[in-house]
């Protein structure tokens, strides 16, 4: 599980994203993204002359991939009335300073929460349960791997690897990036979109930076929600599931599960089912709420387990 897909390519497939303005979960940010815009004319003339000329999204995605002269039924340089390469990667760098470096932290914490999650079903039952389960239209086929879409070709690995990234922009069901000629690593890397919870996601965009912090934000979480459920909270953003949380926050766990129902109805956490796995997962809600200071362990009686995963 590799981590984020690089800013270049999130930059196109951000593009992509708010030219469909497919609403839901963005649609704050779509509207914060067309103010920006609005206001900058030169960005707002290269979009126009993006649509106008016939590129597409794939040719910025072709460019993210490898910047350098591309072969020209690849990239054409000047398609009839069309963008150039430079062009084109002065339209992504101007974008992407638009629309993704003012949310970065909302960016980063929505993805590093999914990337955790995913992680930990890769550790507890391995890399076909975690292909399985990256998106209703990716199925693994052993050995094949199948992304449902419009168009059908094939891709050998012959011995390779696959890097998996996720995209918090991506509107397809996934999508596979060839390697660079020049990387050390000749794997390719499979992208696939993060599917944000409505019920338990803050919509991009609305999520307010903290500028001041109480001096014990801790004492002043536990004050807030209780010391037990503070307590399973920041053990949660550890990694832990239900079948270490009682020992280690010293209750039952009938009580375990009673807490980590309220935190997950109130949008702090999130909980998903692996088999025989539950795993449960700090939301960004979750996550602000804890402050970003370091991961130090939460108050707890009982033993100290290294790892955090159940059985059902």
């Amino acid at each position: 599980m590799a981590g984020p897909v690089d800013p270049a390519h999130e930059a196109a497939f951000a593009l992509e994203n708010w030219q469909k303005k497919t609403g839901g979960y963005f649609r704050i940010w779509h509207q914060s993204v067309a103010r920006r815009v609005g206001r900058n004319a030169r960005v707002r003339h290269s979009l126009q002359r993006f649509t106008e000329s016939g590129r597409t999204a794939e040719d910025l995605i072709a460019l993210a991939a490898d910047p350098a002269d591309r072969s020209p039924h690849e990239l054409p340089d000047r398609p009839p009335g069309g963008m150039t390469r430079s062009d084109l990667a002065s339209l992504l760098d101007e974008f992407a300073k638009l629309a993704l470096a003012p949310y970065r932290t909302e960016i980063q914490t929505r993805l590093g929460s999914d990337i955790d999650a995913y992680r930990q079903i890769m550790s507890a039952s391995g890399v076909e349960t975690l292909l399985r389960s990256l998106h209703p239209r990716i199925h693994w086929r052993a050995p094949v791997l199948e992304i449902e879409g419009p168009e059908s070709h094939e891709i050998e690995l012959g011995g390779r690897g696959l890097l998996v990234s996720p995209s918090l922009f991506l509107t397809n069901p996934g999508t596979l990036l060839p390697s660079v000629a020049d990387s050390h690593d000749p794997s390719p890397t499979l992208v696939f979109p993060v599917r944000p919870d409505p019920r338990a996601s803050i919509p991009l965009g609305a999520g307010a930076e903290t500028t001041t912090r109480d001096s014990n934000p801790e004492a002043a979480l536990a004050m807030l929600m209780g010391r037990t459920r503070a307590a399973l909270l920041e053990e949660l953003r550890r990694g832990c599931a239900n079948g270490e949380l009682a020992d280690r926050v010293g209750v039952s766990a009938a009580a375990v599960s009673q807490h980590t129902s309220v935190l997950r109805a109130a949008g702090l956490i999130t909980t998903r089912r692996t088999r025989n796995l539950v795993l449960h997962t700090v939301t960004p809600l979750g996550r602000s709420l804890l402050g970003s200071g370091p991961r130090t362990p939460a108050p707890a009686v009982g033993s100290q387990a290294s790892g955090c995963r159940t059985k059902s």
